[in-house]
């Protein structure tokens, strides 16, 4: 039996129900309309329904009322780093210290001019790929898978997206076992804008 998913009006597009698959049953797509969609392959589909397990919206994850999430008012104080950043530079500092004690930092990067995806990074010269706003929805595929197995091999790491990104990595990551320390970054996010908007710009400028 093929699992449900979230329909395509409530899907955020989070796609930890891609990095639970172990069969290579699932896939996404971008549609007429400039959202990304998450498909099955009823001929690699076993029905163990990880996907739905995984899926904060069928699984109901209990995320807006989680006692750890904390919010905060800051800024970087180092003028430098705050000029390159777009909300304060809050992201850069932190993200510097974990990559200063030996962690990972994972957040979206820009790549071939306008595909935006989420990366992870080692080295602080590697920072600037995940400064500044993108403004559009950032492909999350493997990145749940890799920072579980950075966490297994108790490696810090620093995850930073949308809330409801950061709501599919904790329910991927809520039955695993992992040694690590984990941080996470919620963007603040008033929802996603379509990539039609984007290729249409780029296809008529």
């Amino acid at each position: 039996m093929l699992p449900t998913l979230a329909d395509n009006k409530k899907c955020t597009g989070c796609l930890a129900c891609i990095d639970s698959c172990r069969n290579n049953a699932l896939t996404f797509s971008t549609h007429k309309d400039g959202h990304i969609y998450v498909s099955v392959n009823p001929n690699n589909c076993v029905g163990c329904k990880a996907c739905e397990r995984v899926c904060p919206i069928i699984s109901k994850l209990p995320y807006r009322n989680s006692k750890y999430s904390i919010f905060h008012a800051a800024w970087n104080k180092d003028m430098n780093l705050r000029k390159n950043s777009a909300s304060g530079g809050v992201f850069s500092a932190i993200a510097s210290y974990i990559l200063d004690t030996g962690g990972i930092v994972f957040g979206s990067a820009i790549e071939n001019v306008s595909e935006i995806k989420h990366i992870y990074i080692e080295n602080k010269k590697e920072l600037s790929k995940l400064q500044g706003s993108k403004y559009a929805y950032s492909i999350t595929v493997n990145c749940y898978k890799q920072a579980y197995e950075f966490l297994k091999n108790n490696r810090t790491v620093l995850f930073s997206g949308t809330g409801c990104q950061i709501a599919g990595l904790l329910s991927f990551l809520k039955n695993k076992t992992y040694k690590g320390k984990l941080i996470t970054i919620d963007l603040i996010c008033g929802g996603v804008p379509s990539r039609l908007l984007i290729d249409t710009f780029i296809k008529e400028e």
